[in-house]
């Protein structure tokens, strides 16, 4: 049993896992556990695409980023991120000051790209050219998931189940 208080954060790109790791992970753990996408969506009363289209990117990482400072002050929770929150430099310093478990769910571009196209709700995606954002985005990015990232999973061909059951073989070997 993992007997860590800590919070266990999961970042990653989009279409790793995030939110379905996480909630399955935290039903495993006993934990509560937070989606910060869903949690903006209910704040708000309109979909992630919707405050895209008001606000533009900047418009939604400022309620992101608020979101997510607000849910690192709670303990023993699984906290799911967009995959763009590790942008936010008061996210990742807050993270590692509250010491949370940050666990990178890694997914190769070509797995990404197979799952974006099961997904419709993906504002940074374009119809034409989702293979280059896609490879921008983890361009952009990668540098701070494996900065902040306590462990790594590679996601790209696991079920659920496997990704779940490789996170807490990996806790369950670290002295957290």
């Amino acid at each position: 049993m993992i007997k860590t208080k800590k919070n266990i954060v999961i970042i990653g790109p989009m279409t790793s896992g995030k939110s379905t790791v996480g909630r399955s992970l935290s039903d495993n753990l006993g934990r509560n556990f937070f989606d910060s996408d869903q949690i903006i969506v209910e704040k708000n009363g309109v979909s992630i695409d919707r405050i895209f289209e008001i606000e533009g990117e900047d418009g939604f990482r400022k309620r992101e980023e608020a979101v997510l400072i607000g849910l690192l002050n709670k303990s023993d929770a699984v906290i799911s991120t967009g995959g763009g929150a590790v942008l936010s430099e008061k996210f990742r310093a807050h993270c590692k000051k509250f010491n949370c478990i940050v666990v990178y769910l890694y997914t190769n571009q070509k797995e990404q790209y197979r799952r974006s196209l099961l997904s419709k709700d993906r504002p940074l995606l374009g119809a034409d050219n989702r293979k280059e954002i896609i490879h921008k985005l983890m361009n952009d990015r990668k540098r701070y998931y494996n900065e902040l990232a306590t462990l790594t999973i590679d996601s790209s061909t696991l079920t659920i189940k496997q990704a779940v059951k490789a996170i807490e073989k990996k806790l369950l070997n670290d002295k957290n």
